[in-house]
C-alpha cells in the first residue's frame, strides 16, 4: 500500500518536471546557442563540447540512479512491511 502510494506520487513529480522540462529544455538550449553563436562564435564549440559531456555523463549515471531508487524503494516496502506486522500483533 505504501509502494502504491509512494509509486503514484514520484509518477505525478516525474510528469509534472518533464512536462516542464519538454517545454523550456528546447526553448532555452536553442536560445543558448543563438546568443553564442552571435555574441561569440568561437565559444559555440565549447558550448557543444559540455554538451555532449553531460549527455555522456547522464547516459552512465541515469542507470545507476534507477538501479538505486529501485533498491531504496525495496528496502522502503521491506520497512512497512514490519510495521505494519507489529501494529496488526499489536
Amino acid at each position: 500500500m505504501v509502494r502504491l502510494n509512494a509509486d503514484v506520487e514520484n509518477i505525478m513529480r516525474a510528469v509534472m518536471y518533464s512536462v516542464m522540462l519538454l517545454l523550456y529544455a528546447p526553448f532555452m538550449v536553442t536560445i543558448a546557442f543563438i546568443l553564442t553563436f552571435l555574441r561569440t562564435p568561437e565559444m559555440l564549440w565549447i558550448m557543444i563540447l559540455v554538451i555532449v559531456a553531460v549527455l555522456g555523463l547522464m547516459a552512465l549515471l541515469v542507470p545507476r540512479i534507477f538501479n538505486a531508487y529501485d533498491e531504496r524503494q525495496k528496502r522502503l516496502d521491506a520497512v512497512n512491511n514490519t510495521l505494519q506486522e507489529n501494529l496488526s500483533g499489536v
